[in-house]
């Protein structure tokens, strides 16, 4: 309920009778740069990991989960697989061998023209 003349609100909020009254403009200033402070504090605080522990990736292969590792290794090509690789991933690289290149490339690959092109019309069936 709203008091006009002291402009006030009052309910009754777990049986207990509440008050809001208003901020004074230099009040509404101290709680501004307060929480502009607190916003700026956090984005400070806030870091993105995306390292994941040896932990976390046991407990998500445990239970069944789908599952993408990388690894980031300087100067690392499958010719010769690092000594210091643990077994798992050394035996996992050499599974999925056909799917790195054996040198690295320089920059991005060449624009293509489109070597084909399918045009769909509205409403035509599409052949198998």
């Amino acid at each position: 309920m709203h008091d006009g003349f002291t402009d006030m609100y009052s309910f009754m909020h777990v049986d207990k009778k509440t008050t809001l009254a208003h901020l004074t403009p230099s009040q509404v200033q101290e709680d501004q740069v307060r929480l502009q402070k607190n916003i700026e504090e956090a984005r400070g605080k806030k870091k993105m990991n995306v390292y994941a522990s040896s932990k976390e990736i046991r407990k998500c292969l445990s239970s069944q989960h789908s599952l993408l590792i990388l690894l980031f290794k300087d100067n690392c090509s499958l010719a010769e697989i690092p000594s210091d690789l643990s077994a798992s991933i050394s035996s996992l690289l050499q599974e999925f061998e056909d799917v790195f290149l054996d040198e690295i490339l320089k920059g991005l690959p060449s624009l293509r023209g489109i070597e084909h092109q399918i045009d769909f019309i509205p409403g035509a069936t599409i052949p198998n």
